[in-house]
């Protein structure tokens, strides 16, 4: 299926890569994944930079030794062209394999061109948040390219390794489609985590192609049998959506990434990050949480690939609640318990709040067709959507049952 995308797209694929999270609606698109041979520039004012082979910068003399190398032999042979920070900084490793420009100041690496940890040369930025940043880099130990998180606050951060790390021991053949963590380390004060590098997020795809109702399957039960195994294991992603599902390379399906906000679900309450446009009411009502907040999150994913819009486009909690008040109607009785829940339906004699939306208009519930703005007569997937999208999470379609729905079989 994706090499069908792959190949509609024609030359716009070979200018995306690795993009994360970088802010609500921060977008990259990247230049195409350089070769080992364009990845080692040459610098004046650094010794020769060599690849895993061994193979010296040919403008050097025959006798310049080959990394990786000792600190104390690279203190021997460039002592005089390093820093005071990098001549203290190399007893803390082992070996290093390819020496850049970085210079630390404060807590921050400064990157142009860079290394990280003496190991993977910084390529380009692939994304800036609240967060840190990301780098495509090449790995000069193993000789591949992949993405650098760096993290500087790691106050959630920390948990997202965790999270990766325990999965990883129940998906050892990788076939969950859950981004793969390399490795991890702290370099100059900040948490670097190393991922395999991805293609293009369905995000920036969805900007350049319509998808078929063939591709929307496809990537539904991708999606579906990674949260089979997050749901069996109590997880919650959290922040489910576009930006964080990336195709695989050469176009063989997709992955999730960014588990930054994600938690075990006996936490009780959801203290990740969310984007309002795919977040369910139990989230924005400060409910209980569950991993039935990520099929919401699907439905409406799922939805907005179908239709190229978002299906939920509220300004803020409130917005998002009145539009979806306006096509699923008023909340079930089971829902509105919690006091501060009732008080936002309804007044001190019971009777229903009138809900304004951000444009000033007055919303009545139930008043909008799912059906119509889906613009679909395919019944299968109206009910899969529908049973993604109730107001009780109880009631939610599963992972699980998901996977037997009839919308998902006999996809080729």
């Amino acid at each position: 299926m994706f090499k069908k995308i792959r190949r509609r797209l024609g030359s716009v694929l070979k200018t995306k890569c690795w993009s994360n999270k970088a802010g609500a609606h921060q977008e990259s698109v990247h230049d195409q994944m350089p070769g080992t041979s364009e990845a080692r520039r040459e610098s004046e004012d650094r010794p020769e930079q060599v690849n895993t082979q061994g193979h010296v910068n040919k403008k050097e003399h025959k006798e310049s030794p080959l990394f990786p190398m000792k600190p104390r032999d690279v203190v021997r042979h460039f002592g005089h062209k390093l820093s005071d920070f990098e001549l203290k900084e190399f007893s803390e490793y082992s070996e290093l394999w390819y020496l850049g420009k970085a210079e630390s100041n404060g807590n921050n690496i400064q990157v142009s061109p860079d290394h990280i940890a003496y190991r993977y040369e910084v390529l380009e930025k692939l994304g800036k948040g609240s967060f840190g940043q990301v780098f495509k880099c090449l790995d000069h130990k193993t000789n591949e390219m992949v993405a650098v998180k760096i993290i500087q606050d790691m106050r959630t951060y920390r948990k997202e390794v965790e999270i990766l790390k325990y999965l990883r021991k129940k998906d050892r053949n990788d076939s969950y489609n859950i981004v793969f963590m390399k490795t991890h380390f702290y370099f100059r004060g900040c948490l670097c985590i190393v991922f395999e590098l991805l293609g293009p997020t369905l995000r920036e795809l969805k900007r350049s192609l319509r998808f078929s109702k063939a591709d929307v399957r496809h990537i539904a039960k991708d999606v579906v049998k990674c949260l089979t195994l997050l749901e069996k294991e109590k997880i919650i992603h959290g922040d489910l959506k576009p930006r964080n599902i990336m195709q695989r390379e050469k176009g063989q399906g997709i992955k999730l990434i960014d588990f930054g906000g994600s938690s075990f679900e006996q936490m009780n309450q959801f203290l990740g990050a969310y984007t309002p446009f795919y977040c369910p009411p139990e989230v924005i009502m400060n409910h209980q949480s569950t991993t039935a907040i990520d099929m919401w999150s699907l439905g409406c994913i799922l939805a907005e690939l179908h239709t190229g819009q978002y299906l939920f486009h509220g300004v803020d909690g409130y917005d998002q609640i009145a539009l979806i008040m306006e096509v699923l109607g008023m909340p079930p009785i089971e829902f509105v318990q919690k006091e501060s829940t009732w008080d936002f339906f309804y007044d001190h004699k019971g009777r229903y709040r009138t809900v304004i939306d951000s444009k000033g208009r007055k919303i009545n519930p139930g008043s909008k067709d799912l059906q119509g703005i889906l613009h679909t007569n395919d019944l299968q997937f109206l009910d899969f959507i529908q049973r993604c999208l109730t107001w009780n999470p109880e009631q939610r379609l599963t992972p699980t049952e998901a996977m037997k729905h009839p919308w998902l079989q006999n996809i080729d």
